[in-house]
């Protein structure tokens, strides 16, 4: 029930039990709500307003000390939970709204404070934050005419094959994917 609910970070298991594909929607959703909390409080709603970069970086310092709280207390797949996982959206927010060369580099600070020791893996935590840094550094591409349809089908689709891709190779016999 709490992995239909989206809640899954709330009241399911630390270990999530079987069935939670869904988790990174349950964190999504759980830092939009969180997100519009935070700028629905007066102080920062008015503080929004006036400079919305300086309001998320804050939400990102707030949801980094969370990621580092949560992660020195508990082990396992709790970096799937949104107490963990809540500074990648905040420091999205927080690029999205970087406007100078200062911010950018203070924000993707952020983004490094966040990825540094993530996983166990540097190399996933390198991916992280390259990926990060793109987005900061490159925040638009431009692509030859033809390939936006193209991309766009296969960027629209990503979601959906990633959700039934547990329920394809679930129907699958193991041997016949070890083949």
């Amino acid at each position: 029930v709490a992995n239909v609910l989206l809640s899954n970070w709330l009241f399911g298991t630390i270990d999530y039990g079987k069935r939670n594909e869904l988790w990174f929607i349950d964190a999504l959703l759980a830092s939009l709500l969180l997100t519009l909390v935070w700028a629905s409080l007066p102080v920062v709603r008015s503080r929004w307003r006036m400079d919305p970069w300086r309001a998320a970086a804050a939400l990102a310092v707030l949801a980094l000390a969370s990621r580092y709280v949560t992660l020195a207390l508990l082990e396992g797949t709790i970096r799937g939970m949104l107490p963990s996982v809540g500074w990648l959206f905040a420091v999205g927010v927080a690029i999205g709204y970087a406007d100078t060369g200062r911010r950018r580099a203070l924000t993707l600070a952020l983004a490094g404070v966040g990825a540094y020791g993530f996983f166990p893996d540097p190399a996933r935590n390198a991916v992280i934050f390259a990926g990060l840094a793109l987005l900061t550094v490159v925040p638009t591409l431009r692509l030859p005419r033809l390939l936006v349809p193209v991309l766009g089908l296969l960027a629209s689709a990503s979601l959906y094959i990633y959700l039934l891709q547990f329920q394809v190779l679930e129907q699958i016999d193991q041997p016949l994917l070890a083949t």
